[in-house]
């Protein structure tokens, strides 16, 4: 038997993170993210890095710990800066707008998530080894999670004709 690269079995281990997400099972969702991240630290993919980061970061905001969630969110912004890879910046900060949401901070998840939604403007450039439909599509999903929580935000603070301006976008 043959041992799988360590950028595969980083693929499988991100995967069941999620998988373990949705089953709200948050302890083995963020130990399957960890292992992912360090095996693609291995290979040495940057970009996959930040993403675990960030996984394990929203993982942490759902269940509730948003000082190690920021932690994980401000360090992946911090890489994806440092990658150059906007994409990331956008996934890293929305994630924290998000956060922000939670914890009752609409005034700045608002101005943070109208900064996501300008980043979000021009095409996210696609970095090297990724597809181009595959980033036109995490745009695409970025935005709509952007617009969603925008229209949300609105509609929870009584401005109805934002709220449904970005819910019509929204669609």
């Amino acid at each position: 038997q043959t041992r799988a690269r360590p950028e595969d079995e980083a693929f499988l281990e991100s995967r069941l993170g999620v998988i373990e997400g949705y089953r709200g099972n948050y302890v083995g969702s963020i130990a399957h993210f960890e292992r992912a991240r360090d095996l693609y630290l291995r290979a040495n993919n940057r970009r996959q890095v930040v993403t675990c980061t960030l996984n394990i970061g929203e993982t942490y905001r759902l269940k509730g710990n948003f000082a190690r969630a920021r932690q994980y969110f401000r360090t992946g912004l911090d890489a994806a800066v440092e990658l150059g890879d906007r994409e990331l910046q956008v996934l890293a900060r929305a994630n924290e707008s998000q956060m922000m949401i939670s914890q009752g901070n609409t005034a700045q998840a608002e101005a943070s998530l109208r900064e996501c939604y300008a980043l979000c403007e021009e095409p996210f450039p696609v970095p090297a080894g990724a597809s181009a439909e595959g980033v036109v599509r995490n745009q695409l999903d970025q935005r709509a999670d952007i617009v969603h929580a925008l229209a949300t935000l609105y509609l929870d603070s009584g401005d109805v004709q934002q709220a449904w301006r970005f819910a019509q976008e929204g669609l």
